[in-house]
């Protein structure tokens, strides 16, 4: 089996990053992220590479999924919202480094990142967004940072990451909150829709269900979505997925032995990235789903 393929050059995602910044520096946005696509052809079945994918990477948000256009599998680490009774939960993350080979390493690493000026603005910047987002629809003065700038360990990478929590309104419902919530704020920039449109004309393929969001809501009216990063989508009939083609309904083959796989990862840009260390970032992010993949084939 070949190795995953990126369809978008280190050059072309340089570039992009490069003009994200024009924008930044413009002051049409203060921070956006880019992502890339990448694909491999895999004669695994797709539940098989979740759960390898769940024992390499096990992750809280982690989900596995039929669609029309492919079976979804998810180890994402970051919930978009959670609704238990009126109180509202978003997690976001935002800030990354690959994971140490030895313990000490580890230790330098996330205190590097933990300290990095650059980090930290890109990250409280995001958690003010969402709290932004939050206080649309929830009851005044109960919108609460009650985590911030936390470490989290997944097995190639770190991340940071806040916890923000508020009240939902009683004039309010599910829908109108995942209105204000949706899409997250880690995975387009800030402020949102000026980033998207920037995205849309940065990204080479359309983002199709990569950062989106599955989960529940349940009779009660509970609900609990995650971010779809560190995802792939499997299909054995190859739907189409660029930009200029909508995902195909899935047709099951019977005699077919192999399938497609993709998947999607991105960096956060500020005014002061790197073009470089932010195409390392993403292919860092790409490592367990890559593992998984070649594990089974």
């Amino acid at each position: 089996t070949p190795r995953p393929t990126f369809l978008t050059s280190q050059t072309d995602y340089e570039t992009a990053v490069l003009q994200a910044k024009k924008y930044i520096q413009a002051g049409d946005i203060f921070q956006a992220n880019l992502s890339l696509r990448f694909e491999a052809i895999t004669s695994a079945e797709s539940w098989e590479i979740y759960r390898t994918l769940q024992r390499i990477n096990p992750s809280p948000m982690s989900s596995y999924w039929q669609t029309p256009w492919g079976d979804v599998i998810s180890c994402s680490p970051e919930r978009l919202v959670q609704l238990q009774g009126r109180k509202v939960e978003t997690r976001p993350i935002a800030g990354t480094r690959s994971r140490g080979a030895t313990t000490a390493i580890d230790r330098q690493l996330a205190q590097d990142l933990i300290t990095n000026t650059k980090e930290r603005a890109e990250h409280i910047m995001l958690v003010d967004l969402e709290r932004n987002d939050l206080g649309r629809v929830c009851e005044w003065g109960s919108v609460v940072v009650d985590e911030l700038l936390t470490i989290e360990r997944y097995s190639h990478v770190m991340h940071l990451v806040s916890n923000i929590t508020g009240t939902l309104g009683a004039d309010c419902d599910t829908v109108d909150l995942i209105r204000a919530l949706f899409p997250g704020g880690t995975i387009t920039g800030c402020p949102k829709v000026r980033c998207m449109e920037i995205i849309e004309e940065l990204e080479g393929i359309r983002r199709s269900l990569f950062y989106g969001s599955c989960g529940y809501l349940d009779q009660r009216g509970y609900l609990d979505l995650n971010i779809l990063i560190r995802t792939l989508l499997f299909s054995p009939n190859f739907p189409g997925l660029g930009a200029e083609s909508s995902p195909q309904p899935r047709t099951p083959s019977p005699g077919l032995r192999t399938a497609k796989i993709w998947g999607q990862v991105g960096a956060g840009i500020v005014a002061d990235s790197d073009p470089e260390k932010e195409w390392y970032e993403s292919l860092h992010k790409a490592q367990a789903q890559i593992a998984a993949i070649g594990a089974l084939s």
